[in-house]
């Protein structure tokens, strides 16, 4: 197989990037590499590592965000910022497209894909 080709085959396959299985993930070896949603760049990929409430985040919010599917081990990335301050920002995880505010966003915290 060519390297342009392995390449090409990589790409795709994260462009695909199924749902991960819980199960299957080590989060312990990227807690080190963590960070904000907020922090991650257009259309690259991560894993949920966690949901961190802070001081002024409701239980209720982290309810939502894990009903909507930001769960440990799913992958996500952001496809979209608003052009005021960068809200909201549009992020896609599974099969489905959210428009998250940056409060909800600073929520997740994500180990980018390499």
């Amino acid at each position: 197989m060519s390297e342009h080709h392995a390449e090409a085959v990589s790409l795709l396959s994260l462009e695909a990037c199924p749902p991960a299985s819980m199960h299957d993930y080590d989060y312990s070896s990227t807690a080190h590499a963590t960070r904000p949603l907020t922090q991650l760049g257009l259309n690259q990929w991560a894993r949920v590592v966690s949901l961190a409430a802070g001081a002024d985040i409701s239980p209720d919010l982290l309810r939502r965000l894990t009903e909507l599917g930001f769960l440990p081990g799913e992958h996500v990335r952001v496809i979209a910022r608003g052009p005021w301050g960068g809200e909201p920002i549009a992020v896609r995880v599974g099969a489905s497209t959210f428009g998250l505010r940056r409060q909800e966003a600073d929520c997740i915290q994500i180990a980018p894909l390499e």
